[in-house]
């Protein structure tokens, strides 16, 4: 019944042991060389999400903005739809709603 007897004491390695490996040891660059260091895995891991969420790439060009709003219709065709509304849906609150996705 005591936790220091020797039927605990495999248990406790075995929890040892794991609290070893949670952590990044290293990381492969985009060369494919190792970084083991903690600086080159923060560098690496900051210019991984840095790019991730850059928006540079994934800006649309005029015409693919216009060939998706070919598809979208000015006016809202069901009436429930459109008692919340005043006016119709203009070209530039749907460009502009594109532009924030």
């Amino acid at each position: 019944m005591c936790m220091e007897g020797r039927p605990f004491k495999p248990f406790l390695h075995l929890e040892d042991l794991r609290k070893q490996d949670i952590g990044i040891d290293r990381l492969l660059d985009s060369n494919g060389q190792e970084i083991r260091d903690t600086d080159g895995i923060l560098g690496l891991l900051h210019s991984f999400y840095k790019d991730l969420y850059s928006i540079s790439e994934l800006s649309p060009t005029t015409d693919q903005i216009q060939q998706f709003l070919g598809c979208v219709p000015s006016l809202l065709r069901i009436r429930s739809d459109t008692s919340a509304l005043i006016l119709p849906i203009t070209e530039q609150e749907v460009l502009s709603t594109i532009k924030c996705l």
